[in-house]
């Protein structure tokens, strides 16, 4: 998600090909558009924001013939009471049903802000397999989420999953002929193994490209933390399968389909493999609420063993308490104290909005240069690499910060993954960086 979107309306969207509750085919596309990513208007209390949706479904039926299905705009308008909705990390989400045949499809979707008139647009590929085909197939997986708010379920679009979410429903379509053979439907969970440690000093050494600090996810690496297999030997025609699991721990995950005449799982041997890749989030994500979280993300002010004596304490009381101590021995002005910690766990909020992919966006290595250092002045995009530059002069190594590309964004892996450039003359840049938000400099004197 290392975008920078500031300004522009943030969204994610689905487009699912499966069947509906009659056995029609449908396309399922799931909006969700980050309400804080729109520009907001005030009239007698009332906070209001207005954008359009375009949508556009394409029926690929050949390289050089595409078919219009369905067009269309819809205004939407967003409203609250609370002037803090602007900065909201609540979604506004956007369901639709489109009938279509078996076949290749392409979906875009272009959300615009009326008022800012800066629009966002993405595009995604579906399918939809022909019922009557006589061999075994899949369609993608869609997921939905339950939890208190949502009991009936709510459809998940993103890679991120808050933890407010119970837990999460998996639901394919399988088609199987007429045949004396038994057709496998199987399924898995995986857990990757993955970096989900604080970012290096901006003055450590270059983490080992092999390294998880480098390469964030291991994708040969996992544990199967669930299994199962249905057998199918008489159910013909397309069939719904559903598996619902709580919401797992932190972590980065893959959920498995596969359908083939074989007991055992082995994707190479057949064509009939799904798959899609999640993350759960703390319970409030990308808002930071929880005592712990804040100590954490204290840790680019504090030296490691403060961080770790914090965390240590048992009760989110005796944390509160020293996180309060921590502030006022450093800062000697409640008042100050008060907008320094604002000011910071906005940016903290603002850098898991941008920047969260493997982890949360305030634990990469550009959420901790965002917090620190705040948005940069100019950005400069290259093949594999950012600039961030924070002045006017592009060559002073004190006020620019290069990242490197480790990993490209792929359906399964929807970000970009970025590593800072570390150097040891960042030492001293960090820490009078440290020292302007512990003495209260920073909120007159920006990076």
């Amino acid at each position: 998600m290392q975008q920078l979107l500031e300004g522009q309306p943030n969204f994610t969207f689905e487009a699912i090909g499966g069947f509906d509750s009659e056995g029609l085919p449908v396309i399922y596309i799931d909006v969700d558009l980050l309400e804080g990513s729109l520009i907001y208007a005030e009239e007698e209390g009332i906070y209001s924001a207005l954008f359009y949706l375009d949508f556009e479904v394409f029926r690929l039926v050949d390289d050089d013939n595409v078919q219009v299905i369905r067009t269309g705009r819809e205004q939407h308008e967003i409203t609250g009471d609370d002037r803090n909705i602007s900065d909201s990390g609540d979604r506004y989400r956007i369901s639709k049903i489109i009938p279509a045949r078996p076949g290749e499809y392409r979906v875009n979707i272009v959300v615009t802000d009326i008022r800012s008139d800066k629009r966002t647009a993405y595009t995604r590929n579906t399918s939809i397999f022909e019922p009557g085909a006589n061999k075994n197939q899949i369609t993608p997986i869609r997921v939905i989420g339950f939890s208190d708010d949502y009991p009936l379920g709510v459809p998940i679009t993103t890679y991120d999953i808050p933890g407010r979410i119970d837990s999460l429903a998996f639901q394919f379509y399988v088609s199987r002929p007429e045949s004396d053979i038994i057709s496998y439907v199987h399924t898995r969970l995986l857990l990757f193994e993955s970096d989900t440690d604080l970012p290096l000093r901006m003055s450590h050494p270059m983490p080992r490209q092999a390294s998880l600090p480098f390469r964030g996810i291991n994708y040969s690496r996992y544990d199967v933390v669930e299994q199962s297999i249905r057998s199918l030997d008489t159910e013909t025609g397309q069939i719904l399968i559903e598996l619902i699991i709580p919401l797992p721990e932190k972590g980065n995950y893959r959920f498995e389909a596969l359908m083939s005449d074989r007991q055992e799982f082995d994707p190479s041997a057949s064509g009939n493999y799904k798959a899609r890749d999640f993350s759960p989030r703390s319970r409030f994500f990308p808002e930071v609420k929880s005592v712990r979280e804040m100590a954490r993300a204290l840790a680019y002010l504090q030296t490691s063993n403060q961080n770790e004596e914090l965390l240590a304490l048992e009760s989110d009381d005796q944390i509160k308490m020293e996180m309060d101590r921590f502030w006022i021995d450093n800062l000697k002005n409640s008042n100050m104290a008060r907008s320094i910690i604002n000011l910071y766990y906005t940016r903290v909020e603002e850098a898991n909005k941008q920047f969260t992919g493997i982890k949360e966006g305030w634990m990469t290595d550009m959420g901790m240069i965002y917090i620190l250092f705040g948005p940069p002045w100019y950005v400069d995009r290259f093949h594999d690499r950012i600039r961030w530059i924070y002045g006017y002069d592009s060559n002073d190594p004190y006020r620019v910060f290069h990242f490197r590309r480790s990993r490209m964004e792929s359906r399964s892996f929807p970000f970009n993954h970025y590593v800072l450039i570390r150097d040891q003359f960042y030492h001293t840049v960090e820490y009078q960086r440290r020292q302007d938000w512990l003495n209260g400099i920073v909120l007159t004197r920006p990076f």
